[in-house]
């Protein structure tokens, strides 16, 4: 039954592109445009049938969902994966699943059955990158298309996001829809940042002042930021402490973040195969590990796991999960950067603390 779900399901997509072919077919031989060479033979350009055609296939859209990383405050210099995920619900009137852990819905429609793109724009204090904005088709029930940024904050304040999502006619470039979406980012003030900003003053104003020597500043200025560092490292202990021990996933997951300094999306992405494993039980020795991670030029390069807990944990995981899946961290469904930021913030108010996950990295 499965796979007679999964023929259907591939059926009534190609089936949709079909449908949209055609309909840009018949829009393209009415509302054909003058290409500079003279006018184009065939009967006048109806511009009330051209506008008819486009109405009509803005009416043919499926109805969709969107949901995107719940974002509503943000610690100074700290960098989060966001993502912006579309579902198309099909022709009929349909309720959107519950948002996944770490994510928000919007209740409007979100025009789908067709391609699509999703552009994020950042207002100061936030910069925005692209990580994957490319054009994707979402055609039919239950598809659905992940668009990933990440969003940098450089100052305190009061932030901007805004969401842009357009729906095309086919794989041309005539716009069908656009759906606006606007978010306010709250980017609070910490006492790292104020200690930050304290020592940048210091550094920059007191040789100004004969009061202090350049050099004397430099070097209390390495001793705090070292300080700094080292509070972030043993809070993040603390984090992963807090982890039970035969959370053994929800451990390596961390660890793999911290050990690798990856970002999280390759992370959740590692697969059984990735692995590689020496030494232990079977082989004898102290036990090592490496992953394989996307490298320059998208081919994958194998990275040290030089953490001996992490290469332990690598090791048992691979033990209990061998034959039952694919994937080193989950079972069929991969996890989302949501869910794992969600993750990371409960095991942090464990031990009352607010840790970004960056600071893993």
């Amino acid at each position: 039954m499965h796979r007679i779900g999964q023929v259907r399901r591939r059926l009534v997509k190609r089936l949709a592109v079909a449908l949209v072919g055609l309909t840009i077919a018949t829009l393209t031989a009415g509302c054909g445009s003058d290409n500079g060479d003279g006018p184009a033979p065939g009967p006048t350009v109806n511009l009330a049938q051209c506008a008819q055609g486009v109405q009509q296939s803005q009416q043919a859209l499926d109805r969709g969902a969107l949901s995107y990383t719940d974002l509503t405050t943000l610690n100074p210099d700290a960098q989060v994966e966001f993502e912006v995920t579309v579902t198309d619900l099909g022709k009929l009137p349909t309720d959107p699943a519950t948002p996944s852990g770490g994510t928000v819905g919007t209740p409007g429609n979100v025009p789908t059955g067709s391609d699509l793109t999703v552009t994020l724009d950042c207002a100061q204090p936030l910069t925005c990158k692209p990580q994957d904005s490319s054009r994707k088709t979402i055609v039919g029930q239950g598809n659905a298309g992940i668009w990933s940024f990440s969003v940098h904050a450089d100052q305190v304040g009061d932030a901007h996001l805004h969401i842009a999502v357009e729906t095309y006619l086919g794989n041309s470039d005539t716009v069908l829809s656009t759906v606006p979406i606007d978010l306010d980012v709250t980017v609070r003030r910490t006492w790292q940042y104020t200690l930050s900003q304290a020592l940048h003053w210091l550094f920059s104003t007191l040789p100004g002042l004969g009061l202090f020597s350049g050099g004397a500043l430099a070097t209390a200025a390495g001793g705090a930021r070292r300080w700094l560092h080292l509070r972030q490292r043993s809070d993040v202990d603390r984090v992963l402490a807090a982890i039970p021990r035969r959370a053994i996933r929800d451990q390596l997951l961390f660890r793999l973040i911290r050990d690798t300094g990856r970002p999280t999306r390759e992370v959740v992405a590692l697969r059984l195969a990735d692995v590689r494993l020496s030494g232990g039980a079977s082989g004898g020795g102290r036990m090592s590990a490496s992953v394989l991670l996307p490298g320059p030029g998208g081919r994958r390069e194998p990275v040290e796991v030089t953490d001996r807990r992490t290469a332990r944990l690598l090791h048992q995981q691979v033990a209990r999960s061998a034959g039952r899946q694919e994937l080193l961290l989950s079972g069929e469904r991969q996890l989302s950067v949501p869910e794992v930021e969600q993750l990371w913030r409960w095991y942090c108010g464990r031990v009352d603390l607010d840790l970004p996950l960056r600071d893993l990295r």
